[in-house]
């Protein structure tokens, strides 16, 4: 019976984390959207570079501001789905496939946190109401910095303290080891890290604080290897970052609104169930005090900083969220351990709380989706980049042309990772440009009304973005898009060229 029982556990752990996936898969893969151009342009156009030889290089990889790390480990997963086959078709649902198993781990270790804390019917609870956090679906297939950094930093804290003080020095190099990981991915995150490391090994400096340290030290310094050879010097662009973003007022130049801008975030976002959460998520943190100060910490941090948006804070947001998935499973269990004693719930009854709460919670997460500040994100730029896939299909393009009508400009088209040519991009700023430019490419991606210029006749359209095509081939015209380098930069010379 007690094996049975085991068996159905998993099966049902199982059904919960697939749905995790598919929620996190199926949004971005069968309708693209891109939150901000970073988490295309900073990881996988750059493993587009690797692999095909094309990218777009914007100004943090031709000043060594960037690792190579994160596009390195995608480029690997690039290649690995041209085996199978060729184009984004096969490479991009790879890669948002890979992040969201990522994101989906951090179901599990809901799972096993509310285990050990409140019980099997805790596990579930906590493991349900963490597939289903909004942000954790929205981000969670992301390729940014800050997404997957989140993720690695909870799956490492879980190895650190699982619910007790695990003695396993294999088991505490390993999580130093993502810890590094951790830094390697984000280096601004190290205060969270720190916090964490020190939490854990205090007290127990040989036994616990050497492994963590040692693991996250080596890996640390693997991950500034990388900047040897890309960059000159280890931890290159490390330096590198932090010098042009504060020092030359990189980070400024790109809005610097005041701290209280994220508390605002929070209640655009979450909207009305912004008390719901931070309540829970303090529930929660008396279980997890690390993971909760670690958030805190985080969120304070990243206020202090020039320029802020809400992604940025994704790393203390995903641990809320996780520690609100622990508080909602503690008040359920509680009150159904309170009924039941009362006798109002009979002891052989099923987890009548339980059920209530992941209904509750399933209500909650539904009206956070729809909330003003998810809303229209499901579908950002959704026509951008299913114009640019319809342009990777396409047999015959020697030459795409951006054209930069309505805003539409290089940083919405997808760039070679949705267009998936090897010939050069424009970017016409007017009727003027175009029409000299024209030779130069057969293919124009436009918003708005459909382009009928220089032979162009529109192909299909998108959501309010067309594809334009002419006939016969292109002349060689050098390609004209340039991506954009901060005006505070414009007298340092680059490292690489673009």
């Amino acid at each position: 019976m007690t094996e049975r029982l085991r068996g159905a556990g998993m099966l049902g752990l199982g059904a919960i984390c697939l749905l995790a996936f598919l929620l996190r898969f199926l949004p971005i893969v069968l309708e693209p959207n891109l939150h901000q151009p970073d988490e295309l342009y900073q990881s996988i156009e750059q493993a587009h570079r690797l692999v095909y030889g094309t990218g777009l290089v914007p100004w943090e990889f031709q000043y060594g501001a960037r690792s190579w790390l994160l596009p390195g480990a995608l480029a690997g997963i690039m290649w690995l789905a041209r085996l199978v086959g060729d184009g984004p078709a096969y490479y991009l649902p790879a890669i948002f496939g890979a992040l969201s198993l990522l994101s989906a781990a951090c179901v599990v270790v809901a799972f096993l946190w509310g285990r050990r804390f409140y019980g099997v019917a805790g596990g579930f609870i906590a493991a349900w109401a963490m597939a289903l956090s909004v942000d954790a679906i929205y981000f969670g297939p992301r390729a940014g910095q800050e997404e997957i950094a989140a993720h690695l930093l909870v799956l490492a804290t879980y190895l650190a303290e699982p619910g007790f003080r695990p003695q396993s020095t294999r088991r505490l190099i390993a999580a130093g080891i993502v810890f590094g990981l951790v830094f390697s991915v984000r280096f601004h995150l190290a205060p969270a890290i720190a916090l964490i490391v020190l939490w854990s090994g205090w007290g127990e400096w040989r036994a616990r604080f050497v492994p963590l340290t040692g693991g996250a030290l080596a890996a640390t310094l693997a991950g500034g290897l990388i900047d040897w050879p890309a960059w000159g010097f280890p931890f290159a662009s490390v330096w590198y970052n932090f010098e042009y973003n504060i020092l030359y007022g990189v980070n400024a130049y790109y809005g610097q609104p005041g701290w209280d801008v994220y508390p605002a975030f929070l209640a655009y976002y979450w909207s009305g169930g912004v008390a719901v959460i931070l309540l829970l998520a303090a529930l929660g943190s008396a279980r997890l005090p690390m993971l909760g100060a670690a958030a805190l910490l985080t969120f304070v941090q990243y206020a202090l900083l020039p320029h802020k948006e809400f992604r940025l804070i994704y790393p203390a947001v995903l641990p809320a969220a996780l520690l609100a998935s622990l508080g909602l499973a503690q008040a359920a269990t509680w009150v159904e351990r309170q009924l039941r004693a009362s006798g109002r719930i009979p002891g052989h009854a099923i987890h009548v709380c339980g059920l209530a709460a992941a209904f509750l919670w399933l209500v909650f997460a539904c009206g956070e989706a729809a909330s003003l500040g998810y809303v229209g994100l499901w579908s950002q730029d959704d026509g951008a980049l299913r114009a640019a896939l319809s342009v990777a299909s396409m047999r015959g393009v020697c030459g795409v042309a951006i054209y930069e009508s309505h805003g539409f400009t290089w940083a919405r088209s997808g760039g070679y990772s949705y267009l998936h040519e090897p010939g050069p991009l424009y970017e016409p700023g007017d009727e003027a440009a175009f029409l000299k430019e024209a030779p130069g490419f057969n293919v124009a991606v436009s918003e708005g009304r459909p382009l009928d210029l220089a032979g162009f006749r529109a192909r299909q359209c998108f959501g309010g973005v067309c594809v334009a095509e002419r006939p016969g081939g292109c002349a060689p015209v050098p390609g004209t898009l340039v991506t954009e380098i901060p005006p505070t930069l414009r007298d340092v010379k680059p490292l690489a060229p673009p």
